[in-house]
């Protein structure tokens, strides 16, 4: 990011009038979280250049995680119009759906998605996300199954990650994934003491888990890294179980997401 933020300056400063350049410098200022200065830059690009559809897409990220899903709906849609074929686009119309409540619309997107772009493998992972928040354990579970199958993950993983859900419910199969995804993260920290394993992974691990104290514990961590998925705290589902707790809140307002 220190190396996104020279090129910006410079491209700014060869050319103050380079939409491209204010809707780099607006996402650079996002991931750190300053969710004001990009918003002046996104709304700057888009005066520049009213049809660059990147602008458009990534402002409507913000929107989004400010929790403002009305307009980030109409960026969005703006930026579809503009770019109706774009890998991205398409991708993050069906997350602003989601984030907003919206899931047969965000189902009926993925399928969209899934016919511009037939070989990618997000497709049953996308699904297992939208069937999750909408409480339909049994279909987020098969979907998350057959994208295990489209990433050639083990059969023995796969059945034991089954097992779990039958066996222990909704619960059961998170607990399954947490001791899965600690003991990849534990793995690769072992592996290289000195290397870098990010504390967002081990937060979302442990969130998985519902392990409340350790999740609150790694989320804070990950602020001191200046984790970039942090300025989506209020629209990931993930965060829901420690979402009333008071250190949660203010990890939030040190964040500074928009109220």
């Amino acid at each position: 990011m220190r190396q996104a933020k020279q090129a910006t300056l410079k491209a700014l400063d060869l050319d103050s009038n380079l939409a491209e350049a204010h809707t780099s410098q607006a996402q650079v200022l996002l991931h750190e979280y300053d969710f004001a200065g990009a918003e002046k830059s996104f709304k700057r690009s888009i005066e520049l250049d009213p049809n660059y559809a990147t602008a458009h897409h990534w402002y409507s990220r913000l929107l989004s995680f400010s929790g403002r899903h009305d307009e980030a709906f109409r960026e969005i849609t703006k930026a579809l119009e503009l770019d109706p074929f774009s890998f991205a686009i398409n991708g993050y119309m069906e997350a602003q759906l989601r984030y907003a409540g919206r899931f047969d619309e965000a189902l009926l997107q993925m399928k969209k998605w899934n016919e511009l772009f037939p070989n990618e493998n997000r497709f049953h992972f996308t699904n297992s996300e939208i069937y999750a928040a909408q409480g339909k354990y049994d279909q987020a579970v098969e979907e998350r199954l057959l994208a295990m199958k489209a990433n050639k993950r083990p059969e023995e993983r796969i059945a034991k990650v089954k097992e779990a859900y039958e066996k222990g419910g909704w619960d059961g199969y998170w607990r399954k994934w947490q001791e899965i995804r600690l003991e990849e993260l534990n793995a690769k920290q072992a592996k290289d003491p000195n290397g870098y394993v990010k504390a967002m992974d081990y937060a979302v691990a442990y969130a998985w888990g519902k392990d409340k104290e350790k999740t609150i514990e790694y989320l804070n961590k990950a602020y001191d890294e200046r984790e970039r998925g942090l300025i989506e705290l209020k629209v990931i589902k993930t965060w829901d179980f420690v979402r009333d707790d008071p250190r949660f809140k203010e990890l939030v307002r040190r964040v500074g997401v928009p109220e």
